[in-house]
């Protein structure tokens, strides 16, 4: 069963690699897993979806910082009720203080990474020096990510009856995303506290 969709996968790959990019641009935790497992599989290029993600994780987190920077306070001062105007003012006294290590593991943190860019673009950090530590932060994420589908698709193709792989994908994924939201919650408790 899994024989045709990996086939189905790999002869459109050229529709694969855009979408992981915009995924990526995005969010995109769970579709780098899934994409890492599909390398393992011989479905995609694993190089390639290494540099697809890390393109698209930072150009996603150069675009908030540029909208957080040319236009954070106009933004914040127009739409008060927006849910962004607390979780970004809870994260100014963090930017200001730690903005290197937030810069660097903010895209680990489920949901935190476009409000953390932008918050970041709002502080007025230099923009060289968001964009060196934001190219350096999206290649370890890319990396880290794209190797635990990888490293999870050799695991399973050891497994007999390897064929339940599109299932074990769709429970790493919610595991993934459970696991996100927690530690998203957990630091944002930690952050307003």
């Amino acid at each position: 069963m899994i024989e045709p969709v990996l086939s189905f996968i790999a002869d459109h790959s050229h529709a694969a690699y855009p979408l992981l990019f915009l995924l990526t641009f995005l969010e995109g935790e769970a579709i780098v897993i899934a994409a890492g497992l599909l390398a393992s599989q011989g479905a995609l290029d694993a190089g390639l979806v290494f540099v697809v993600a890390w393109l698209g994780s930072f150009g996603g987190d150069q675009v908030m910082y540029w909208v957080g920077r040319c236009f954070g306070p106009r933004m914040l001062d127009r739409l008060k009720s927006w849910r962004w105007r607390e979780r970004v003012e809870s994260l100014l006294p963090l930017v200001r203080r730690r903005v290197v290590v937030l810069t660097l593991s903010f895209r680990f943190i489920y949901g935190l990474r476009n409000v953390a860019a932008f918050s970041i673009g709002l502080s007025g950090v230099k923009p060289v020096k968001f964009a060196g530590l934001n190219l350096l932060g999206a290649a370890v994420w890319a990396l880290s990510f794209v190797a635990a589908g990888y490293l999870f698709g050799e695991a399973l193709g050891r497994l007999p009856g390897h064929h339940s792989a599109l299932a074990a994908l769709a429970v790493l994924s919610a595991l993934t995303a459970a696991g996100a939201l927690l530690a998203r919650r957990r630091w944002l408790a930690q952050a307003a506290g």
